[in-house]
């Protein structure tokens, strides 16, 4: 039998459905875990036994890079303001960065660190944008246009023939530290794991571009075209 209802009643009927969607939203809100529970090592504990008893190898193969380059990397970002949170200290936030960049999904970095999500990607963000803040102490562009750098212009073996010439590019190796299975496509025809840069600059070796993350073992064309 169909029941007819009439506008207070509907009303009162959608008011009812609402508040029943709202609890419920909060009901699934308080009973989700979250943190993952699969260990009871925190992050900070993990990272104090890192740099207690990891050897240079491992710490290197966690995060990219050696002790003292981590320290060195922790103190520029506090010169431009980089400071621990409420609840999560400096080197731990430097961590989840480095892992997060080093191809770690964000799940992952919750269960090693024992963090929410929106913790984890909160704290990445916040470590890019100090990163970011380094930037003028080691990238600047040209105020005004470039002139034929005077090493040129004042000799006759390159003037005129290189009078639009303002600088150089070349390519070079670069150490690197991959997962062994990429480790091949890394490796270079001197035999090492490296990255192929290419790099331009000035006669004044000011650099104007950098191009990183191709393997060691490409071809320089190959990287040229990709610039």
């Amino acid at each position: 039998m169909d029941i007819e209802l009439n506008e207070e009643q509907k009303r009162f009927l959608v008011v009812i459905i609402i508040i029943g969607i709202v609890h419920r939203i909060n009901f699934a809100r308080n009973t989700k875990p979250k943190i993952p529970r699969h260990t009871g090592v925190t992050g900070q504990e993990y990272i104090n036994e890192l740099f207690a008893n990891g050897s240079r190898s491992r710490f290197l193969e966690v995060t990219g890079m050696t002790r003292s380059c981590f320290e060195k990397l922790l103190n520029k970002l506090k010169s431009v303001g980089y400071e621990r949170s409420r609840f999560v200290g400096e080197k731990e936030m430097l961590f989840v960065f480095l892992l997060a960049l080093f191809g770690h999904s964000n799940r992952d970095v919750q269960e090693r660190f024992q963090r929410s999500g929106d913790t984890i990607s909160k704290v990445i963000h916040y470590v890019a944008n100090m990163i970011l803040k380094l930037k003028p102490n080691y990238i600047s562009h040209p105020q005004e246009v470039i002139q034929t750098p005077t090493n040129i212009s004042h000799d006759d073996r390159f003037y005129p023939f290189f009078k639009n010439c303002i600088g150089a590019l070349d390519g070079t190796f670069i150490n690197a530290s991959v997962p062994v299975q990429h480790e091949r496509s890394f490796r270079n025809r001197k035999g090492f794991i490296s990255q192929n840069v290419l790099g331009v600059c000035s006669f004044e070796m000011d650099f104007f571009y950098v191009l990183a993350g191709w393997e060691g073992s490409a071809h320089d064309s190959r990287v040229l075209e990709s610039a």
